[in-house]
């Protein structure tokens, strides 16, 4: 088939009232491509109509042609029913409106692409495929709104002094909100960007103008709060305005690891996961991330998208330095690796695979119980890529969790399925009453993220430029994930239920839905066992199939380990805890008995114990 590329003839001529025609040619195909622009002052905006035709000579009846857009995400074919010849096509119009933030310094307002809608044309019974090559054209707008500016830095002031310096940290991954008021309803009326140490600029339509709030979101400060040299927020009445910072400090330090898979998990197939580290404090750190392998698992360095710094027996380690929570301009930052494993052929649907991830703890870290973590994935079979998962799961069709369950951990699981990479992905989260939105914590994601908020209680994971292939092109790498953790609230009693639904969104097209979580808070049955030294410990629910919660009475102090083993004596679970309650995941193990043992080592207290898993 031959392909041509045709150059863009721009006809200054009226056509049906369209003030710009431009054609492309190639055989019997022509393709024609107008607009029509008007400006309207009261919104500050133009309206611009696309209008389109094709016309196919040489045609006869049952004659065939298809018309794609960009990327592919709309085809249109037509057929020559009647036998006309030329055969004149209208295709549907496309509009748009543009404000007037666009214009630039000399009236001049840009129309974006406006042949962009289409790629190309593919007669059937040719060998040419036409292209049609996107234009930029502008347009002179002779009473045009004015715009003004708000200007400011948002930072954390690590050395407390009140004033933006060299040794400050500028946090340009987000913005603060705007809420203005105008005389009228005007279209786009403001625009902010962000340009690293100059801070955040407010371009804001100011024809109408009456005042505005500028402030910072509050979900963000329990990771920034506002350390007090300047205000929250800022009510303006006139403009411009400069000097509008926002001037934070950071949360304590804590340096925690996580572990995700990109999709579920199938025997024998090939996929990515990633361990991460992760540090919410300003004070830089380094150090190693290890991740321990399970033995029926293939590590495939070739095609890891971040391979191991160094491989000792089944252990992997990455090294990572100064890391801290405004790297680079963020509010979240994570050092992420990334390894292809491949379950090995021994292993079945419904086998389990065990993962230890883990790193150092700083002397001054605020949660040492996040440093190390045990992960166990299920293998399945088919399943839908784009989904959502929960943890602790509970049991049964409500999910029932025990009522002195604290936070929740979600992960939001999606795959490109289409038939082309996907340039902007964006997952929105709209969270239950039920939890606590200020506590929100992001724990890991596939691939770089800029979470905002969009609403005090929506979550919006902005994965910009991530060119996720298609699943078809690239299955292993069309996957992605974004994993976040946050409370309950505290006044929660039996019977109340956190329900979370995620939509995901590819490029410009309609949302993927995925299925909605569902948690309920109930008390089961406790058993309460007595040990050495006037400790005891309640376990329940016992038997279980979810999590399975261990309250500790008269407990010392000192290092408490908690070893989990089953009948043949094999360790499944050691570690260090410094509650007096903690819970354990038992879905991750296969029905039985399992016996646990509590330990003091300082005063030698102990309890041994046993529960099933149903």
């Amino acid at each position: 088939m031959k392909h041509f590329k045709i150059t863009l003839i721009t006809l200054l001529i009226s056509l049906s009232s369209f003030t710009l025609n431009a054609q492309f040619t190639q055989g019997d195909i022509t393709f024609f491509s107008s607009y029509n622009f008007i400006h309207d002052s009261t919104i500050c905006s133009s309206y611009v109509n696309y209008n389109y035709q094709l016309q196919i000579n040489n045609s006869f009846v049952g004659d065939s042609t298809i018309l794609i857009s960009y990327g592919g995400s709309n085809m249109n074919v037509f057929y020559n029913t009647t036998g006309a010849n030329p055969w004149n096509i209208n295709i549907p119009p496309n509009s748009d409106i543009i404000s007037d933030i666009m214009i630039d310094n000399n009236g001049f307002l840009p129309l974006i692409d406006f042949q962009f809608f289409y790629e190309k044309v593919i007669r059937s019974f040719s060998t040419d495929t036409l292209f049609v090559s996107p234009a930029q054209e502008s347009e002179t707008v002779t009473n045009p709104c004015s715009y003004n500016t708000i200007q400011g830095k948002i930072y954390v002031d690590n050395n407390n002094d009140c004033i933006y310096n060299s040794g400050d940290s500028i946090i340009n991954s987000y913005s603060p909100s705007v809420n203005p008021t105008f005389n009228n309803n005007p279209f786009n009326a403001y625009n902010i960007s962000s340009s690293g140490t100059n801070g955040y600029t407010i371009d804001i339509q100011e024809s109408y103008f009456t005042s505005v709030d500028v402030s910072i979101n509050p979900l963000y400060q329990f990771v920034f709060p506002n350390n007090g040299c300047a205000p929250s927020s800022y009510t303006f009445n006139s403009l411009p305005q400069t000097g509008a910072d926002f001037i934070l400090q950071c949360a304590d330090l804590d340096l925690s690891v996580s572990g995700n898979s990109a999709g579920l998990i199938r025997p024998t197939v090939p996929f990515l996961y990633y361990p991460s580290a992760t540090n919410i404090g300003c004070d830089p750190e380094s150090g190693v991330l290890n991740l321990i392998l399970d033995p029926n698992v293939i590590y495939n360095p070739a095609n890891s998208s971040n391979p191991a710094d160094i491989v000792s027996g089944d252990t992997l380690k990455w090294n990572y330095s100064n890391l801290t929570n405004v790297s680079n301009g963020a509010y979240w930052q994570s050092f992420i690796g990334g390894v292809e494993l491949t379950p090995n052929a021994s292993l079945n649907v419904g086998d389990v695979i065990n993962f230890q991830i883990f790193t150092h703890t700083p002397v001054n870290d605020v949660n040492i119980n996040n440093n190390t973590i045990n992960l166990s994935y299920t293998l399945v079979n088919s399943y839908d890529p784009n989904y959502k998962e929960v943890s602790p799961k509970g049991y049964g069709v409500p999910g029932y969790i025990s009522l002195i369950t604290t936070k929740l951990t979600y992960t939001i699981n999606f795959q490109n399925t289409g038939n082309a990479a996907a340039i902007n992905i964006s997952v929105l989260d709209s969270l239950h009453t039920n939890v606590n939105p200020n506590t929100l914590r992001i724990l890991n994601s596939s691939h770089t993220m800029n979470p905002v908020w969009a609403e005090n209680s929506v979550i919006k994971f902005n994965f910009d430029n991530i060119n996720l292939p298609d699943s078809t092109s690239d299955e292993i790498n069309s996957h992605g994930f974004v994993t976040f953790e946050i409370e309950l609230n505290s006044n929660l009693s039996i019977g109340d239920q956190i329900k979370n639904t995620a939509y995901i969104y590819f490029d410009n097209n309609s949302p993927v839905i995925t299925n909605t979580t569902l948690n309920t808070l109930e008390v089961e049955s406790i058993e309460e066992l007595s040990g050495l030294n006037n400790m005891t410990v309640q376990v329940y629910p016992n038997p279980t199939n979810g999590v399975t919660n261990f309250m500790i009475k008269n407990l010392a102090s000192g290092k408490n380990i908690f070893t989990l083993y089953d009948i043949s004596g094999k360790i499944l679970i050691s570690e260090q805890f410094s509650k007096n309650n903690f819970q354990i995941d038992a879905s991750q193990f296969k029905k039985g008995l399992y016996i646990y043992k509590i330990y003091n080592s300082d005063s030698n207290q102990f309890v041994n114990g046993k529960f099933l898993i149903k």
